[in-house]
C-alpha cells in the first residue's frame, strides 16, 4: 500500500507544519493522511505534545503495551528542518511496556529533519509489524514486506 503527495514547496509549511501526519496500520499495510486542527498544533506544541494528544486518546488502561492496539507516534516540531542551531530533534512516544503507562524519547542526528524535508510531520504507527519496511521519499510513503527475520525499518530518502 502507499500514498502520494504532491510536489511541495516551502510556502506549503504554514506554522512549522506541513499538515501531512501519516497513520500507518502495520497489520494491514493501510496508510493515511492524518490532519490536527489549527487550535491542536498550537495547544500541543511538537512531538513530545502532539504524542502525548495521541497515545493518550488512543489508549487506556487496558491497552496491552505489546499488543497491536498499542500506539507509536513519532513527531517532528515546528521548527524542524528550519536550519536552527538544536532543530533537527524528533519524539517518539507510546505506552510503554514498562510501567504500562505514557513513556517518550526524544533523539536528535538528521532524522527529524530528513522526515521534515520528505514533506511528513509525523508518523502514527499502529498494529502488529509483521516484517515490514516503511520507505519515505519526496514523493509519497509505502509499506512493503520484508524477508523472513530481517526486522522492521524505516527509510528515508
Amino acid at each position: 500500500m502507499s500514498i502520494n503527495f504532491q510536489v511541495i514547496k516551502e510556502v506549503d509549511m504554514v506554522g512549522g507544519y506541513w499538515d501531512n501526519f501519516v497513520r500507518i496500520n502495520l497489520t494491514t499495510n493501510e496508510i493515511s493522511k492524518q490532519s490536527f486542527s489549527d487550535e491542536d498544533l498550537r495547544n500541543y506544541i511538537g512531538g513530545s505534545g502532539l504524542g502525548a494528544k495521541v497515545v493518550c486518546e488512543e489508549t487506556d488502561e487496558n491497552t496491552d503495551p505489546l499488543g497491536p492496539e498499542n500506539v507509536l507516534t513519532i513527531f517532528t516540531g515546528p521548527f524542524v528542518g528550519t536550519g536552527l542551531p538544536n532543530f533537527g530533534r524528533y519524539d517518539v512516544a507510546t505506552k510503554s511496556p514498562l510501567n504500562g503507562l505514557f513513556g517518550e524519547a526524544n533523539s536528535g542526528g538528521t532524522w527529524g529533519t530528513k522526515l521534515k524535508h520528505a514533506g511528513v510531520d509525523g508518523l502514527i504507527l499502529t498494529g502488529q509489524p509483521q516484517n515490514r519496511y516503511i520507505y519515505i521519499s519526496t514523493t509519497g510513503i509505502s509499506a512493503y514486506m520484508t524477508p523472513m527475520n530481517s526486522g522492521a525499518r524505516i527509510l528515508l530518502k
